[in-house]
């Protein structure tokens, strides 16, 4: 089943009260909000557990990623603290990182290919992340489906 079929079907990683907070106390580690997109995403259509995708890609829930802030102490699980990049997704077996920039200024809401020290943004935006990261007219239309849920 593709990615955000699937994601639609399971649709939250648990109660709506439960994934707010776990979204909520991410922002509270970062000491920012979220992107508008990214946070969307993770409320109404994070996979519950990791999940990986047909391209080797590991998507994590609000939950791992709440719980990989608290031990980083606070950053993204990437670099130490102020770091604005916050890793969402890993690619095999953690030979990458994907990472959204939650930060102030214009790279706020990018996305980027994090491997070690070397940062490459990928994307302007979570919305076009994902329309390059799943490909296919299918996931497109459940992406924008998702999209108007919220």
């Amino acid at each position: 089943m593709p990615l955000f079929t699937d994601w639609l079907a399971r649709r939250r990683a648990g109660p709506p009260s439960a994934v707010e907070a776990r979204v909520a106390a991410i922002e509270a580690r970062l000491r920012a909000p979220l992107p508008p997109a990214f946070r969307h995403y993770l409320c109404h259509a994070a996979p519950s557990a990791t999940y990986r995708d047909l391209h080797g890609t590991d998507w994590w829930s609000a939950d791992r990623i709440e719980r990989g802030l608290a031990a980083a102490g606070g950053s993204g699980g990437i670099a130490a603290p102020p770091d604005p990049w916050l890793a969402f997704a890993d690619r095999a077996d953690w030979g990458w990182t994907w990472a959204i920039h939650c930060g102030a200024g214009a790279a706020r809401g990018t996305v980027a290919l994090v491997d070690g020290e070397d940062r490459l943004v990928v994307a302007d935006s979570f919305d076009a992340f994902v329309l390059l990261a799943l490909p296919g007219r299918a996931l497109r239309r459940a992406h924008r489906a998702c999209q108007e849920t919220g």
